[in-house]
C-alpha cells in the first residue's frame, strides 16, 4: 500500500472513530520519528542508533502526554508502541477499533549512507571491514 493511501484511509478511520484532530495530527507528525528509531535498533549498534532512539522515545512522550490531555475530556483512547518497523510501530487504539498510524521510515539514500557510516566506526574501532576481512 503505498504512503499516499494509508494516509487517507488512516484519517478516515480516526473519523469514523471520532478522535480529535489535536490527536490525530501529533500522531502523524511524531510517528515517523518512532518509525525510525525502531529501524535504527534493529539495523545498526547502540552508537550509530541512540540519535534516533533518542528523539523516538521524545516522540513518544509527546503523544502520551496529548493522549493524556484528550482522555481528560472522557475519551478513551490508548496508544501502542512497538512492533515490527516493516509495519505500524505506532497503533491508536479507539474503543474496539486499532488502527495503524502511517509513518516513512528512512529513504534507501539515507540507509546507505548510516551504513557507511556505521562501517567507518567499526573500521576506526577495530580496523576491520564489516565484510570480516581484518586489515593488516
Amino acid at each position: 500500500m503505498s504512503m499516499a493511501r494509508w494516509r487517507r484511509e488512516f484519517l478516515v478511520q480516526c473519523g469514523r472513530a471520532g478522535v480529535p484532530e489535536a490527536l490525530r495530527d501529533r500522531l502523524l507528525r511524531d510517528a515517523p520519528a518512532i518509525q525510525r528509531a525502531a529501524e535504527a535498533e534493529c539495523n545498526w549498534r547502540e552508537e550509530i542508533s541512540a540519535p534516533f532512539v533518542k528523539r523516538g522515545e521524545a516522540a513518544e512522550r509527546r503523544i502520551l502526554r496529548t493522549v493524556a490531555d484528550v482522555n481528560a475530556y472522557g475519551s478513551a483512547f490508548r496508544v501502542e508502541f512497538g512492533g515490527d518497523p516493516r509495519g505500524a510501530t505506532v497503533k491508536l487504539h479507539a474503543g474496539d477499533r486499532e488502527i495503524g498510524v502511517p509513518a516513512a521510515g528512512f529513504t534507501a539514500a539515507a540507509m546507505e549512507r548510516l551504513d557507511a557510516a556505521a562501517e567507518r566506526f567499526w573500521r576506526r574501532l577495530y580496523g576491520i571491514r564489516l565484510a570480516g576481512a581484518v586489515r593488516p
